[in-house]
């Protein structure tokens, strides 16, 4: 029985999803033809990692965040998983993409359920306004009241969990996944709409798509993965009440199926349900995506689609990394006398994992060293030992991954 302890929060954050986690394809997240003997010598490394008193401090981090939490004792599990438009230091929160995983762990099956953001909801807004939308209805009226309509469009009793994440750590998911060089590409071709027939409706089904293909194809790989690293990295990037134990348990529960067992295992359909036919697009292949990709470029030059920059990979690179560097600087310049005002310049940016935009990986993690060791510094001088600690376990993942891949 193959193991798959690595699974769930690969899959769970899969959608640009997600994020969140600089690990190179070639290295890394290789591919469906990878050798015993790569897969060996990964194994390999995971003694020394796991007997490293660091993550032993780690899983204690973990540890303690099962107080209060939910069990996991019911059959049937139900994770939200929302992508943010959440922009680096903004705090938009506008549901672009919505899906649901449903975890049958009786039958050891999953249901992916894809909610366009458009579904009409009662958001607030007045009848005529045209803005009565999903997608506005976590903007304005805060997560729990978004839980409880995605609860309501999909028919259950409830939802039990949510992950969610924005752009940057979109970008770090999909690096984890094993599209670092193209992850900024793979994100825009998941958002795109305008190239499509269907707009909204096609762009939703494709990101359901691609979490399904996403867990029946690279869950092999991923399970070598020492020190349950995409586990601990995953939940360092994302915002989620998920936690290690958790979806350990989870886990356990479905491992002793073998799961997946066949394609079968794992369904997808959108809701509200409709009747259209929609493309189903190979987003495991290169090539195929790289057309896609080509396609919604012709689009959105004809189209003049330029959204003041928002989607053009190397305009959006070049602004972060300067507006990072300015808000470095002036955190540097407050560090020695006033912590506080450095917690308020980078808590954001930290949060949201800004430095994934930067494409440069070497640049990308120096920028990384920085903004967190101004805030451990500040975090500590603040008494604020948890987040501190928190911080310092995030630099311990990225410090591990990049010697070792």
């Amino acid at each position: 029985m193959i193991p798959i302890k690595k699974i769930l929060i690969a899959f769970l954050l899969s959608i640009i999803f997600v994020a969140g986690l600089g690990i190179t394809i070639n290295k890394f997240i290789i591919s469906d033809n990878d050798s015993s003997t790569k897969k060996k010598s990964l194994v390999t490394k995971a003694k020394p990692l796991m007997d490293s008193l660091s993550f032993k401090e780690l899983d204690k981090l973990f540890s303690a965040m099962e107080d209060g939490r939910k069990d996991t004792s019911f059959n049937i599990i139900n994770i939200a998983v929302t992508g943010l438009d959440t922009r680096m230091g903004s705090g938009c929160n506008h549901a672009d993409a919505n899906h649901l995983l449903r975890i049958f762990l009786d039958s050891c099956r999953i249901e992916i359920i894809s909610i366009p953001r458009g579904t009409f909801v009662k958001a607030g807004f007045a009848d005529t306004s045209g803005l009565n939308y999903l997608a506005n209805l976590r903007a304005g009226k805060g997560r729990e009241r978004y839980l409880k309509e995605i609860a309501k469009i999909c028919n259950i009793p409830k939802v039990d969990y949510y992950v969610e994440f924005g752009f940057s750590q979109a970008i770090g998911l999909l690096d984890l996944l094993g599209f670092r060089g193209n992850s900024a590409q793979t994100l825009r071709l998941l958002r795109s709409r305008q190239a499509f027939g269907l707009g909204d409706y096609q762009r939703s089904f494709n990101q359901g798509e691609f979490i399904r293909q996403m867990i029946l194809s690279k869950y092999r790989t991923i399970t070598n993965l020492p020190g349950d690293l995409a586990i601990r990295a995953g939940l360092l990037l994302v915002d989620t009440d998920l936690s290690y134990g958790i979806i350990n348990n989870i886990i356990d529960k479905l491992n002793k199926s073998g799961f997946p067992r066949s394609e079968a295992d794992i369904s997808h359909y959108l809701k509200p349900k409709m009747k259209y036919e929609f493309h189903n697009f190979d987003f495991l292949s290169r090539a195929s995506r790289d057309s896609l990709y080509k396609l919604i470029m012709r689009t959105a030059k004809n189209l003049e689609i330029d959204d003041g920059g928002k989607n053009n990979n190397g305009r959006i690179n070049r602004r972060v990394l300067r507006n990072l560097n300015v808000i470095i600087r002036r955190a540097e310049n407050d560090s020695l006398r006033f912590p506080q005002i450095v917690i308020s310049r980078l808590q954001r940016i930290y949060e949201q994992r800004s430095w994934y935009q930067i494409g440069d990986t070497n640049q990308r993690y120096v920028l990384m060293k920085r903004i967190c060791s101004l805030l451990i510094s500040a975090y500590d001088r603040t008494n604020q030992s948890d987040k501190a600690r928190s911080v310092r376990n995030l630099l311990l993942v990225e410090d591990y991954i990049k010697r070792n891949y």
